[in-house]
């Protein structure tokens, strides 16, 4: 136990470099294990995926000093019998908790319960009582076995929800640190993340794609070696992805159909389970705008072409799912050529849209979405290019058809869509007035030549 107290101690001396608040506040820790005293997995294998929160209700929990296993209820941190009591907080605390911990751990494969797995592997957050509960003095927020970027199988960890008070955020914030170090994962130098210490930022904490440094109250080498460590990444290799829950958005103004006038705005809603990181307003496939915060409201260029205009806002949660919302209104007259849109834009679909020639535009070459302007890489075979939405055969610009996909239709190069389009007309009544007065023409002249 000296090197866990050694540990502590040396936490709190960062601390009092850095101020005497940091000291005297409670922190999470990691005892470094022996390795003969635990089932070692991997960075990518592990016996369950399953975090069991216990809150020792009833009569507490007893632990027995041994190899670690949540199954036995044996523990490598201990050095004698210990009993922790029971959580100490009140139902709506405790649901509360469990609900901000499987919140945290979503983007990743892991299952959080609050029901004894008994004896199936699972990893163990023990949320109740005090270090000295487990024969630990001094201010520790938490403890957990560590081994180097390894997972420790059927690992016990104590959250020590008491000494905060069962605060949801705090008692979060410790049981997600503390369930990561028995994961491989040290300590890290940003707010944000629930393996730093720092609490400068909003404690509703979560995994961030970062490289972070690591340390406590100030940068240090990573005790796995070099500068940085990614939480979200190290875990979702391990785990593998959760299922996706992007953000919800709404447009409530303008309609879709509506007529506006130049630099009209757009007001529009978005929420999402965790957090909402940034909202973006695309206008005919062009970033227009770019929200972090309420309310999500855009003005739109006046140097937008008219036209049609298809309207995309796109929610972003902290760990980047996407939501969108897409209408379409109309802002003068809709484009029925290139020549009706302004520099390197070119007609789709009544709207003028970057075109053949433009960064990212229409028929460029891409690997992904983010390459185009659109959003949209379309492949066939082994071509990708960047693709736009129509509405049907001649409403693509010339040397592109439109083509029917699994998600609806896109302008593709060289595609023949059978529309019968004259050469730089584009679909609409436009298109049809031409090819009417064509066909008066043609049929006036076999008049004159059979008469």
């Amino acid at each position: 136990m000296k090197a866990a107290s050694l540990l502590v101690a040396c936490a709190a001396a960062l601390g009092a470099e850095n101020g005497a608040a940091s000291a005297e506040t409670a922190r999470g820790s990691y005892l470094h294990a022996d390795p003969s005293r635990v089932d070692i997995g991997s960075a990518t294998s592990h016996t369950s995926n399953v975090i069991y929160l216990n809150g020792c209700f009833g009569s507490g929990c007893d632990f027995s000093p041994g190899n670690e296993s949540s199954i036995e209820n044996t523990s490598s941190l201990i050095d004698a019998p210990r009993h922790v009591p029971p959580f100490s907080g009140g139902q709506m605390q405790w649901d509360a908790i469990v609900d901000c911990v499987r919140d945290t751990y979503k983007p990743f494969d892991i299952e959080i319960t609050d029901q004894d797995p008994g004896n199936e592997p699972h990893f163990e957050a023990i949320v109740a009582g005090e270090a000295s509960d487990i024969g630990m003095v001094g201010l520790i927020g938490g403890l957990a076995p560590f081994l180097c970027g390894e997972t420790i199988n059927n690992a016990i960890t104590f959250s020590f929800a008491a000494l905060v008070d069962n605060d949801v955020a705090e008692t979060c914030w410790v049981i997600a640190q503390e369930t990561a170090h028995a994961f491989g994962l040290d300590h890290e130098y940003l707010c944000s993340d629930p393996m730093s210490y720092l609490r400068s930022c909003d404690y509703n904490k979560r995994f961030q794609d970062e490289d972070a440094p690591c340390g406590e109250f100030g940068e240090r080498e990573c005790s796995c070696g070099g500068p940085t460590q990614n939480s979200y990444r190290r875990l979702l290799e391990h785990f593998g992805p959760g299922v996706a829950t992007p953000p919800t958005v709404a447009i409530d103004s303008p309609a879709n159909g509506d007529e506006v006038e130049a630099g009209f705005i757009v007001r529009t809603r978005a929420s999402d389970n965790l957090r909402v990181d940034r909202v973006e307003l695309r206008v005919n496939s062009v970033i227009v705008g770019v929200s972090e915060s309420e309310p999500y409201i855009f003005n739109v260029p006046e140097t937008i072409s008219d036209g049609r205009l298809r309207l995309e806002v796109t929610a972003y949660d902290n760990y980047d799912y996407q939501g969108a919302a897409i209408i379409e209104v109309i802002q003068g007259e809709p484009c029925d050529n290139p020549g009706d849109c302004a520099g390197l834009e070119t007609c789709v679909s009544g709207r003028c849209v970057p075109g053949p020639d433009a960064e990212d535009g229409l028929g460029q070459q891409c690997l992904e979405a983010a390459d185009c302007a659109s959003g949209r890489c379309g492949t066939s075979k082994s071509t990708s290019v960047c693709t736009e939405v129509c509405n049907g055969a001649c409403t693509c610009p010339s040397g592109f058809g439109c083509r029917t996909t699994d998600d609806g239709s896109e302008c593709w190069p060289g595609y023949d869509d059978n529309g019968g389009c004259s050469t730089g007309v584009q679909g609409g009544a436009g298109g049809l007035a031409t090819w009417f007065l064509a066909a008066l023409l043609l049929f006036l002249c076999r008049r004159r030549l059979l008469g």
